[in-house]
C-alpha cells in the first residue's frame, strides 16, 4: 500500500487510538508537543508502521523530527516505499 491518502489515514486512525492526552488528532498535530505519543506509544506506533505498511526502521529513525506530525510520519513512511 503506497497511496499517501490511505497511508495517511491508516496512520491517523492509529494515532489516535493511542492517544491517552486524550486530545484531537489532526494531520498536522504536533504529537509530541501535546503529549500525544510517550515512549510507550512511540514503541507501539513503531511496531504498527513496520507490521502494516511492511518497512524497516532503525533506531537512528526513531527520531522527534520523524514523528512530529501524522503528515511527517507519512512522508517517513512513503519515502520507505520509493
Amino acid at each position: 500500500m503506497s497511496d499517501e491518502k490511505q497511508v495517511k489515514m491508516k496512520i491517523l486512525e492509529f494515532v489516535r487510538s493511542l492517544n491517552s492526552a486524550n486530545q484531537s488528532v489532526e494531520v498536522d498535530t504536533d504529537l509530541i508537543a501535546t503529549g500525544s505519543l510517550d515512549s510507550l506509544s512511540v514503541m507501539e506506533l513503531v511496531a504498527f508502521l513496520t507490521d502494516e505498511f511492511k518497512i524497516e526502521i532503525a533506531a537512528a529513525d526513531i527520531i522527534p523530527i520523524n514523528l512530529r506530525s501524522v503528515a511527517t510520519l507519512t512522508a517517513f513512511v512513503q519515502a520507505r516505499f520509493s
